[in-house]
């Protein structure tokens, strides 16, 4: 598995998982992220290593909607792909198009994402996207059809997205 994508620490903007990081932390998890970033590629030059935030959440401790991205980036050098994963959270506004696809005032949305890609010459992720049954509006058709018209716009930059599809009581996202 010598060329795996490794999404390490990911989501560390969010506080539900147990690496949490905010501001006063920032500098711990870049240099957590840059040693594991390491190991990895010291196994197999072939890892591709994601830095994955959560799109809509800022980082707690710091009024920059963009530090998610700009105070975690752990560098050029040990990130292959930057990503995001985004759902549609009540908070987030699909019906003002791609510009706000998953940005609230807090944090930085998926176009957000794209852009910071971009300008590292990285290729984007969405490692999850999907709807959420618990905190969104359910059943989005609009929210789909605003992601595939990102999805197939941006196709060229985007190296992988996939649907996460959870049934359980977390998200409830399944489309199946």
């Amino acid at each position: 598995r010598g060329s795996s994508i490794i999404r390490i620490g990911l989501e560390p903007n969010g506080d539900w998982f147990p690496w949490r990081t905010t501001a006063a932390t920032a500098e711990d998890f870049r240099q957590a992220y840059r040693r594991v970033a390491g190991i990895f590629k010291a196994e197999s030059k072939s890892f591709v290593i994601d830095f994955d935030i959560a799109c809509g959440v800022g980082l707690s401790g710091s009024p920059d909607p963009m530090a998610p991205l700009t105070a975690l980036y752990p560098g050029d050098d040990v990130v292959d792909v930057i990503g995001c994963d985004t759902y549609d959270h009540s908070d987030m506004k699909v019906e003002t198009g791609i510009a706000s696809l998953g940005k609230t005032k807090s944090g930085p949305g998926v176009m957000d994402v794209l852009t910071f890609a971009r300008s590292r010459g990285k290729p984007m992720s969405i490692p999850e996207w999907g709807l959420d049954a618990r905190h969104g509006s359910g059943d989005n058709a609009p929210y789909v059809a605003l992601m595939r018209t990102f999805l197939e716009a941006n196709g060229k930059d985007i190296l992988f997205e996939n649907y996460f599809n959870e049934p359980g009581t977390d998200l409830r996202s399944s489309i199946w």
